[in-house]
């Protein structure tokens, strides 16, 4: 799926590399398609670093950023993966997290014809009422008080939907073919870095 490489010229359009994505910073579950920045270093982490729920060899407060592309959706437990994330992230640094939107790529269905791994699904804009799956997670209803409980707030979210074709069937995964359909998260950690 290459979902990193896929967004890079979005990333630069929206200059998200000189807002977000400088410093030192971690991709968690960067596999074969590691991201790379213009000023700083990245720390790829994938399974053979460690189990990305608990980030248990990284100590606090360490990075500048935490990067995450289409990883959370697999994690066993959200809150706990989410804590760990945030416990890694420097005051004033950036969370910057990318997940599948449930209506463009799941199309509604549940559990994920796509990708069998897929342990949790988002929305921007359908209430977890609706699903009523502890699963399910709004962006905004369930996903930011969970990182204000970690104190990350959320700055910036956007659904991105480059090259997406919606008279295409919905047995088509489009990401295959270039598209994205995805949310991009992005959250502040309060404090400042000294």
């Amino acid at each position: 799926m290459n979902e990193t490489s896929k967004s890079h010229d979005l990333r630069i359009q929206k200059d998200h590399y000189n807002k977000y994505l400088f410093g030192e910073g971690i991709d968690i579950g960067a596999g074969s398609d590691p991201l790379k920045i213009i000023n700083g270093s990245v720390l790829p982490y994938d399974v053979q670093s460690g189990d990305a729920n608990l980030l248990s060899n990284i100590n606090d407060d360490m990075f500048d950023f935490v990067y995450a592309s289409h990883c959370l959706e697999h994690m066993k437990n959200i809150r706990t993966a989410l804590f760990n994330w945030c416990r890694v992230l420097k005051p004033g640094g950036y969370l910057y997290i990318t997940v599948p939107d449930f209506a463009l790529y799941e199309k509604y269905i549940w559990p994920s014809r796509f990708n069998p791994d897929h342990k949790f699904n988002f929305s921007l804009d359908i209430s977890r009422n609706e699903y009523d799956r502890s699963n399910f997670y709004n962006i905004n209803d369930d996903l930011s008080p969970i990182l204000l409980k970690n104190n990350v707030e959320i700055i910036e979210t956007d659904l991105q939907t480059n090259n997406y074709n919606d008279t295409l069937g919905d047995d088509v995964d489009q990401t295959l073919q270039n598209a994205l359909i995805q949310i991009n998260i992005i959250g502040k950690k309060n404090g400042t870095n000294s």
